[in-house]
């Protein structure tokens, strides 16, 4: 008895772990990943420009115009403004506006927000940069912070032991703002290669967000008080030059607000159709428009904004891989279920059973009658293999491997 359990038990094993890298050897081998192209907007031409690197007219426009790389690169000075400037083609001026190198790098910003970025779970302890340090460059702390149920620490991190003024320096200048302790969320970038810093910005229990940064040596604080219908999913801090917005914020039903340098003002983008938890959002800007790119797996979709954020263009685009639906169609026949340990949209490991329908059960049947006739042939009795001829008819493939990997032991000649 001890022996038939082990080896069901040893079967069910093999049958989970096939049904989680077998469907994984199969796509690596049938599926053809699709190169989504990439889609700028000419200020020269006021239209979308189209880069498809897999197709031979690689440069086109939205009417379907070819050109060549040189022509292409002219027509959207700004995103190619190191060649044209390396060549000696960059304009003069463009659209009334002279084409200062400087005023361009000012301008130019790019926020790209991934599903896998939303998942990724936060180391809890942070660097408090010095913003006005009267030095050059930013310095990294020897301290780093965290945020407790009851305040604000501060931790050397060569003894590492709790600064307790500066702790209750920024604690206290939190509980002066209605910080309600713990935070859920802390959004920065540690790092000192920025222009500037503007230290963090954290959500508290109640999803407030506060600013808090250092400055001097003293804390700075502010609550921007938000509305209460907005609950904050994610957030992407810019630090950047332009200095138009500290960063934009991702809400749990996909809404996408900017806080604004005007008195943390929230600006909400008008754009439909973005579903955080399976697109990547892109936005991009420069001394002419702002760019939001929306790209998931059935589309790519391109809002374009003037400077006061109204919608002036947009260009839409399916993906679709014709041989991955066809591997898809014919992996349901094979399979009648698969485990996966991460899908495409998380970095992070999980347990999710797919069902993908009935189909596969003609399968099922051959490979079930199949292995009577294996079993017949090793002088196994019908009888005795009962159970192994159910779990095939149930679990496919991976139950055939597993039933022939762990032979029974008892036969009847």
């Amino acid at each position: 008895m001890i022996v038939k359990i082990t080896r069901y038990l040893m079967i069910l094993i093999t049958v989970l772990v096939a049904s989680i890298y077998i469907p994984q050897i199969y796509w690596k081998i049938f599926d053809v990943n699709i190169r989504i192209p990439m889609v700028l907007y000419s200020p020269v031409i006021n239209r979308f420009l189209i880069l498809k690197p897999m197709e031979s007219s690689k440069y086109t426009d939205q009417l379907g115009t070819k050109y060549t790389r040189d022509k292409f690169e002219k027509l959207e000075p700004i995103f190619y403004y190191r060649q044209l400037v390396a060549t000696d083609k960059m304009p003069d001026s463009l659209r009334g506006i002279k084409m200062d190198l400087n005023l361009i790098r000012i301008n130019n910003f790019r926020i790209k927000i991934s599903p896998q970025g939303l998942t990724l779970p936060q180391i809890a302890l942070y660097p408090m940069l010095e913003s006005k340090s009267g030095r050059v460059s930013l310095e990294m702390p020897e301290d780093v912070f965290r945020i407790t149920n009851k305040r604000m620490e501060f931790i050397d991190c060569y003894s590492n032991s709790i600064d307790e003024e500066k702790s209750e320096l920024f604690t206290a200048a939190l509980i002066k703002e209605e910080f309600s302790f713990p935070a859920k969320f802390i959004y920065g970038n540690p790092t000192t290669r920025k222009a500037f810093d503007e230290g963090y910005f954290v959500v508290d229990k109640n999803d407030q967000i506060f600013h808090v940064k250092m400055v001097k040596g003293k804390p700075f604080c502010k609550n921007i008080r938000i509305s209460e219908s907005i609950k904050v999913k994610s957030m992407s801090i810019s630090e950047s030059p332009l200095k138009e917005f500290y960063g934009v914020i991702i809400t749990e039903n996909s809404d996408i607000y900017m806080i604004t340098y005007n008195n943390y003002k929230l600006k909400k983008l008008p754009i439909i159709g973005y579903d955080c938890t399976n697109t990547t959002l892109v936005f991009r800007g420069d001394i002419f428009f702002r760019m939001v790119t929306l790209t998931n797996d059935d589309s790519l979709k391109v809002i374009m904004l003037d400077k006061n954020y109204k919608v002036f263009d947009n260009y839409m685009e399916p993906i679709e891989n014709v041989q991955k639906m066809s591997v898809s169609t014919i992996e349901k026949y094979l399979f009648p279920f698969t485990v996966v340990l991460a899908d495409d949209n998380t970095y992070m490991i999980s347990l999710d059973f797919s069902f993908g329908g009935f189909v596969f059960i003609i399968l099922n049947i051959l490979l079930s009658i199949l292995s009577i006739i294996l079993y017949n042939r090793r002088g196994i009795n019908f009888k005795k293999g009962i159970i192994d001829y159910i779990i095939v008819l149930v679990t496919g493939i991976y139950g055939f491997i597993a039933i022939n990997i762990f032979i029974p032991f008892d036969k009847t000649k």
